[in-house]
């Protein structure tokens, strides 16, 4: 992109009518967008109109339930991600190098912190298509059933492996990423059902840091609960048999990543600008660590080793004063 675009629609009126997906016209995700984009337009890549353009005509062109309505769904929301993240890096502050400036390969956004550099690059993961894949809400047909969350959670480590087994050694060998930058996964799920149903610690860090579910230990004879816990589960069993790692900050095996920063959000179900509404794990092992804080107005979850037995911690960055 040689210039900033003035608008992100060529048609702001169909854009509007064909993000209404409620029907009711008080979800203003057209005007949103187009309230953002002088902010975010320097920043976005070169295919970035284009595409988010196609995805809104699709969704306006497919109006019945069906996989061209999804698919064109699952187009919208990953430039919308992309956006989002990038919009959330300039309002708290931090600087992020224009795409003309930097080189057209490579993760989504760098941002530059003194002489370090931090490079993230976002994904959005679907239901998957496997055995292993999220069911639907329509797959229950009304019935109560429960979260499927070790569906989920396979769902998140997928997208993690794909950033880090296959994009990441690219670049790494090209030189548009070095060893010596942060390297951050922006990850978001909400293209699978029951994304929203999560409790603390997040799954982000219950897959990241080797955990599993809350756990009480109850005494029979006074009827009261002794101890309240969370289990440890390094792997996550997929219907294959086969386990896939759940503990992968746990040591050095992905040094190579810095942090995964989490969020479940859509166009449809945003947080106001100034929420703290992105969860951060940083990875205690990295090789190039990113500085505590650096990620204003997000929670970061860690083990907490200074303490006997060790915990999981939550700690809240603010924007600083």
């Amino acid at each position: 992109m040689t210039a900033v675009q003035q608008r992100l629609f060529s048609d702001i009126a169909a854009a509007k009518t064909a993000l209404d997906v409620t029907g009711f016209g008080h979800i203003d995700v057209a005007d949103y967008l187009e309230r953002e984009w002088p902010l975010y337009a320097p920043f976005a890549d070169k295919d970035f109109v284009r595409e988010i353009r196609a995805a809104t005509t699709e969704i306006g062109k497919h109006q019945e339930a069906g996989p061209a309505r999804t698919a064109a769904f699952a187009n919208f929301h990953r430039r919308y991600w992309e956006l989002y993240v990038g919009v959330g890096l300039i309002r708290r502050g931090l600087s992020l190098v224009p795409f003309a400036s930097r080189a057209s390969e490579g993760p989504d956004h760098i941002v530059t912190l003194g002489s370090k550099r931090v490079c993230i690059e976002c994904i959005c993961v679907g239901p998957g298509t496997s055995a292993d894949r999220v069911p639907s809400y329509d797959d229950a047909k009304g019935d109560a059933v429960s979260v499927p969350d070790n569906e989920l959670s396979l769902r998140l480590l997928a997208g993690i492996h794909e950033k880090t087994a296959n994009q990441l050694p690219r670049w790494l060998k090209s030189g548009c990423v070095s060893t010596s930058d942060s390297v951050v996964i922006a990850i978001n799920d909400r293209l699978a059902d029951y994304a929203k149903t999560d409790y603390e610690p997040p799954r982000i860090a219950r897959v990241l840091l080797g955990l599993g579910h809350l756990q009480v230990q109850w005494r029979t004879a006074s009827e009261e609960p002794s101890q309240l816990f969370i289990e440890s589960q390094s792997t996550r069993l997929k219907k294959s048999g086969s386990q896939v790692a759940a503990n992968r900050f746990e040591d050095s095996s992905l040094a190579q990543v810095s942090a995964v920063l989490y969020n479940c959000i859509d166009a449809w179900n945003r947080a106001p600008m100034d929420a703290c509404d992105f969860c951060l794990v940083s990875n205690p092992f990295a090789q190039s660590p990113t500085p505590v804080g650096w990620f204003p107005r997000s929670q970061e979850w860690y083990r907490d080793r200074s303490t006997t037995p060790e915990r999981i911690a939550m700690r809240s960055h603010q924007m600083p004063l």
